[in-house]
């Protein structure tokens, strides 16, 4: 196993990508990396950096309890909600990225 991929035996030799979604790593339809953070005793909720395509920074985000992030587009982030109720769910949160200049 090599990371985040492992080698197929049916393609001989081809590299093919996990579950990036399990990884802790989202390609975005907006062009930036959505990536996990570890959840710890100081951070016990999930948190993402988003990074461009240069490798910078742009934000951190973190979501509430029971929240993860499933998929980004140009114009959304689809989020994920568990709650002991009812159930999980999937909400839709507009996003556009501006950065403050300052």
């Amino acid at each position: 196993m090599l990371g985040l991929f492992t080698e197929s035996r049916v393609n001989e030799g081809f590299l093919w990508p996990l579950s990036i979604g399990m990884a802790g790593l989202i390609a975005g339809g907006d062009g930036n990396l959505w990536l996990r953070k570890p959840v710890s005793m100081d951070f016990p909720d999930a948190r993402y950096d988003v990074v461009d395509r240069n490798g910078v920074l742009l934000v951190t985000l973190t979501l509430g309890k029971g929240e993860r992030i499933v998929g980004v587009s140009r114009t959304a982030v689809y989020v994920v909600c568990r709650d002991e109720v009812e159930g999980e769910r999937l909400r839709r949160h507009p996003w556009t990225y501006a950065p403050t200049k300052g």
